[in-house]
């Protein structure tokens, strides 16, 4: 796992909330999924032997060349904005210590340097919301964009090689065991890579 160095309370709670959005996301996307599999598979499950399969999902994100390029994308998105956002941040640091220079000593500073101050800091706060709107649009872009590629594929795969069922069970919460025989996981990454 790789560790991250915050500058700011603020690039934490951005970093926490855009997380949380995103599993809030898949888990309500796989939930929803399997409410509408489970039962097509009960009622399909005579006595008819079924070919199945599980993918690792988690897998499929991190070593998927087209999650890679995407995650790489948001990146840049985020490190474009954050650049952006140093310029202002460095101005309005600029400006609090001349008046902090002032206020040590036991001057008034201008009304003139105050405002600047303040208009600084609320376009900081507004160009920062905008900014954190910009890339949580983004990643829902992405994911969604990436989810839809995935399940097209995965069906796509699936049909191929006459699967009757693939699912998504480990670390989703819906299927708490996956004989390790039916894990399919590198051969649909070999797959989706080659598309």
């Amino acid at each position: 796992m790789k560790l991250l160095k915050f500058d700011s309370l603020d690039g934490m709670k951005r970093l926490n909330f855009i997380n949380v959005l995103q599993a809030s996301f898949e888990r309500l996307t796989l939930i929803s999924t399997m409410l509408f599999i489970i039962p097509l598979l009960l009622i399909s499950c005579k006595d008819k032997t079924l070919k199945t399969g599980y993918i690792d999902i988690n897998l499929i994100n991190q070593e998927y060349k087209l999650a890679k390029e995407y995650e790489k994308h948001i990146k840049s998105i985020e490190n474009t904005y954050a650049a952006d956002l140093l310029g202002i941040q460095a101005d309005l640091n600029i400006l609090k210590d001349s008046i902090d220079i002032i206020l040590d000593r036991n001057v008034k500073p201008s009304q003139e340097l105050l405002a600047e101050y303040y208009q600084k800091k609320i376009e900081y706060q507004k160009y920062e919301s905008e900014i954190l709107e910009n890339v949580q649009d983004s990643v829902k872009y992405y994911r969604e964009k990436l989810n839809n590629k995935i399940n097209e594929l995965v069906f796509e795969f699936a049909q191929h090689k006459r699967y009757d069922y693939v699912f998504s069970p480990a670390g989703s919460g819906a299927f708490m065991y996956g004989d390790s025989s039916l894990n399919i996981t590198q051969e649909v990454l070999v797959y989706l890579n080659s598309k």
